[in-house]
């Protein structure tokens, strides 16, 4: 099914319950924007305390141009234990955020088998998660961010010889010392570590793509299968995503789109607030979509498994 159908059958779906399915997204973000304004402000905590006030922006100066004075040092003291509650509230959020995200999906699915005429949301399915199967729910959505994490290291590592590269080059220019000498004497030493890094790197980050695409489908099958093994979850999603990750990008894609439309108006206009609206406007529109191409998959693949009548017959 082209992405376009996909489109025009959430459209379908989400008529008359629109309103109520931005309303199930806000509910979904709220944790997010909790965490956000929580780690800002342990991060101003942390600094006034080592320091006795606010960062000032000359502070924030030094450190970049790598300074290291009393100030400096306290800033980078206050930005590691920043880091530290940036974990520990990161933490927090996997125990919300990924159940809220499978009872939202649970609700699109919901009201995907609702009548078109007089269809309702029920709001009180992303909650659902949190009152039945919510071990099983956990194990299988934390198991696919360690995946991701893992393969995310991946190209972490095999970027790591370029980052460092860079950053080196690009503290001698600002400092000042980056004549034709050192800059050859660098190019020499760090040159060829730094091509095969990005050589690496490249070749990395499009074995994670292909290999995250492969589980993307798991909030889906949780949310229609909440008791479901988490092995048999992995195995299912590979079923579905094998010789279609390139297509589930292009239906992505077109919200990427979208979404980059909406930041360009926000940079135009300097309204900040348009970024929300048209993020909250955009998401139940793409998560539907979404879901409307998980159906289309299984329905596909269990017309593949189906038995011909006329073997049954037999």
């Amino acid at each position: 099914m082209k992405s376009k159908d996909l489109r025009r059958m959430a459209v379908e779906k989400l008529r008359g319950a629109y309103l109520k399915t931005v309303l199930g997204q806000i509910i979904c973000y709220i944790p997010t924007y909790i965490a956000v304004v929580l780690v800002g402000f342990l991060a101003l905590i942390s600094y006034s305390y080592v320091v006795g006030e606010f960062p000032q922006l000359s502070d924030i100066e030094k450190l970049l141009s790598l300074e290291y004075t009393v100030e400096s040092a306290s800033v980078i003291f206050a930005s590691l234990y920043s880091i530290i509650a940036m974990a520990i509230v990161s933490l927090f959020s996997i125990f919300v955020i990924d159940i809220l995200t499978v009872g939202y999906v649970a609700s699109l699915l919901d009201l995907d088998r609702e009548p078109q005429e007089g269809k309702k949301y029920n709001i009180n399915t992303i909650f659902l998660g949190f009152s039945k199967h919510y071990g099983s729910i956990f194990k299988t959505m934390f198991l696919r961010r360690v995946y991701v994490f893992l393969w995310g290291m991946i190209v972490a590592i095999c970027s790591l010889p370029l980052m460092i590269g860079s950053v080196y080059a690009t503290y001698m220019v600002i400092a000042g010392t980056a004549t034709d000498d050192i800059v050859n004497a660098f190019a020499g030493r760090y040159g060829i570590w730094m091509i095969v890094s990005f050589i690496l790197t490249i070749a990395s980050s499009v074995l994670y793509f292909v290999k995250v695409y492969r589980y993307e489908m798991i909030p889906m099958i949780v949310a229609e299968n909440p008791d479901i093994k988490t092995r048999d979850a992995f195995k299912k999603t590979k079923e579905i995503m094998v010789g279609y990750r390139w297509r589930y990008f292009v239906v992505q894609l077109y919200f990427i789109l979208l979404a980059l439309l909406v930041s360009i108006i926000t940079g135009i206009t300097g309204i900040g607030i348009l970024s929300y609206i048209g993020t909250l406007a955009i998401a139940p529109y793409m998560n539907m979509t979404f879901v409307q191409f998980y159906l289309s998959r299984t329905k596909a693949e269990m017309k593949e498994n189906e038995i011909p009548a006329e073997v049954l017959q037999e």
